[in-house]
């Protein structure tokens, strides 16, 4: 009995010894500790609970004093469909604590919850969120169309935005003045002209559900970008399009909500929705199959072939998708032919991979070079 209370007395002594160690650490390391507890940023821990920085307040009053005083911890917010209104008000003291801290914010705000949360709360949570905007580094917002006209105005320091929108025929065009630092846009249903950002200064682009008229007018004017992806409304163009050089541009994702024109067997070319890129500097290319499911498969190699010829690419992998449940024997059967025509490219054909999932495609996932690696289903 008495090696047993030893035994328990000498643990004590040593876990006592650790606890003041660890309280003992300069500030410095404590926070370098506090950082290394949360995900990397600009990804957002949970607002509540374990891992998020909320948890570090309830471990001891050194902890908490000084994880409040650290804007870091707190700079990086997400608030999404399923938050609650006591989520809600923490967040508010997320942006208080933040300071002056530059920010990340992941805000899924769609009108269903927007309503269903107290108005006043939620009015302020909105309004606080626009007063940082000096602030903003990283953004992604999903939030209703009449939302749009707040959305304009200075973000000096905003390095990537992704905006999403209900769809509005009352959308504002989004006008983001001084926005030196922006090279990653992402837009769904959101108005655009060619003042709304520094288009040339943009590396990454997404463009879903956007007018085409409007993205031509954009498009040549982003000169600087090297990933594109663009969700073409139509791609039947009443009056040809103006000629569109990208000279940087690697990854290509071009969509389409409807299928092209008919082309029967005597059809002498495929749409003309590649004629007026010219890409040189093109590797990884995707489209939609239903551009081409009407058109016989030589009829659009002819096309790819004349695409890579006027671009003057080294297209290293091409890629064929759609968003329907299985793959069609039209789509395979245009796989087969380019990788004929093409024995240098990867050739791959399947379903889109941001269509994996429910609701609305990843609107970031493209970008990452594991998206081009990764097989079609």
């Amino acid at each position: 009995m008495a090696d047993s209370e030893a035994r328990e007395h000498a643990g004590s002594e040593r876990g006592q010894a650790r606890g003041g160690l660890i309280l003992n650490l300069p500030i410095e390391i404590t926070i370098q500790i506090f950082s290394f507890y949360l995900p990397p940023y600009p990804e957002s821990p949970p607002i509540i609970g374990p891992g998020s920085p909320t948890h570090l307040l309830d471990i001891c009053r050194q902890w908490r004093s000084i994880a409040l005083a650290t804007p870091t911890l707190w700079r990086a917010i997400s608030f999404g469909s399923d938050a609650s209104e006591a989520e809600a008000a923490e967040v508010l003291s997320w942006l208080d604590r933040s300071a002056g801290a530059l920010l990340s914010i992941r805000l899924e705000f769609n009108r269903r919850q927007y309503w269903s949360l107290n108005g006043s709360e939620s009015s302020l949570l909105w309004k606080t969120f626009l007063a940082a905007r000096e602030r903003w580094e990283y953004i992604h917002f999903e939030v209703p169309a009449s939302f749009s006209a707040s959305l304009s105005g200075v973000a000096p320091s905003l390095v990537r935005m992704n905006l999403i929108a209900t769809w509005s025929d009352k959308v504002s065009n989004l006008m983001l003045d001084d926005s030196r630092r922006l090279c990653s846009l992402s837009l769904w249903n959101i108005h655009l002209t060619a003042n709304s950002v520094a288009w040339s200064q943009l590396s990454s682009l997404t463009l879903i559900s956007i007018e085409a008229s409007k993205c031509l007018s954009v498009l040549p004017l982003a000169t600087g970008l090297t990933q594109l992806k663009w969700d073409l409304e139509d791609f039947r163009f009443t009056n040809a399009p103006p000629v569109i050089r990208l000279p940087l541009l690697q990854q290509l994702i071009l969509h389409a909500a409807r299928p092209g024109p008919e082309n029967n067997s005597t059809a002498s070319r495929a749409p003309h929705c590649l004629d007026f890129l010219i890409l040189p500097s093109l590797r990884n290319f995707e489209i939609s199959f239903n551009i081409f499911e009407r058109a016989q498969p030589a009829i659009v190699v002819d096309c790819i072939r004349n695409f890579i010829a006027c671009s003057g690419c080294s297209l290293e992998c091409l890629r064929f998708g759609q968003r329907k449940p299985a793959q069609t024997p039209g789509m395979v059967a245009l796989a087969d032919a380019c990788g004929v025509a093409f024995p240098e490219v990867i050739i791959r054909a399947g379903i889109h991979n941001d269509s994996q999932s429910q609701g609305p495609p990843n609107i970031d996932c493209w970008m990452r070079e594991e998206y081009w690696k990764a097989e079609l289903e």
